[in-house]
């Protein structure tokens, strides 16, 4: 249930905010949708993040936005996909079913694994969103 609630929450949710949502939200019983739901306002008012900056991501615009780093470090966090700026690369690959897991992980780690040097987590992680949008729009997802 758990990773189902991951897939969920990183393809559905944030990519629907993001870019074209992948899945039918549908399929999901409301009691994931309502857990998903609550992480995401959950990880917005502890950062603050404004919905326009939400927005602007759906159209693949990234500003320096200190909430927006904050909202997005906030989701691998609670979603403890992250934990002291390192990747769960594990729990990364067991999130994403079927087709997806032999493409958006490896996307995700090969970013991150772009700036071991970047001293300021939310900054890495910002980073890493922009280099899968450009090394792969068609995959890109918000996880």
């Amino acid at each position: 249930m758990l990773l189902n609630l991951l897939f969920f929450f990183f393809v559905v949710i944030l990519n629907s905010v993001f870019c074209k949502p992948m899945v039918d939200v549908t399929k999901f019983s409301p009691e994931v949708r309502g857990l998903v739901k609550e992480l995401h306002n959950s990880c917005k008012a502890k950062t603050n993040t404004e919905e326009i900056v939400l927005q602007q991501g759906n159209k693949g615009i990234f500003e320096n936005d200190d909430k927006l780093k904050l909202y997005l470090l906030c989701i691998w966090e609670e979603s403890a996909l992250m934990k002291d700026g390192e990747l769960d690369r594990e729990a990364l690959v067991e999130i994403f079913p079927g087709d997806y897991k032999d493409i958006i992980p490896k996307l995700f780690m090969a970013c991150f694994d772009k700036f071991p040097n970047e001293k300021s987590t939310p900054d890495r992680v910002l980073k890493m969103y922009k280099c899968v949008l450009e090394a792969d729009p068609e995959h890109f997802v918000i996880v």
